[in-house]
């Protein structure tokens, strides 16, 4: 090829139970993703949601993000506290 032009392939599409599976949620829940706007379906004429796997994908990346970053929080807030910890004395377990 001499021309130096990129071809643009089309998103490959989804139905709804395999973008769940991406993004580990049920197939209900990627409905509710799409009531709520987060994702976008492409509807067949027989009524089928297809979803842009780019698009599954990039949400599935964002939620990984988010986790990732809440285990991080929870990790350092119980560090934190178990830094604080210290074994009972004798005169405050009673004995």
């Amino acid at each position: 090829m001499t021309q130096d032009t990129k071809r643009e392939t089309p998103d490959s599409l989804l139905i709804k139970s395999d973008a769940a599976r991406i993004l580990g949620i049920t197939p209900a829940a990627v409905v509710f993703l799409e009531r709520k706007g987060l994702l976008t379906a492409i509807r067949t004429k027989g009524g089928v949601r297809l979803f842009n796997e780019s698009d599954v994908r990039e949400l599935a990346t964002k939620r990984n993000l988010e986790r990732a970053k809440h285990q991080v929080a929870s990790r350092d807030v119980l560090k934190t506290e178990s830094d604080s910890i210290r074994p009972l004395t004798r005169t405050e377990r009673g004995r």
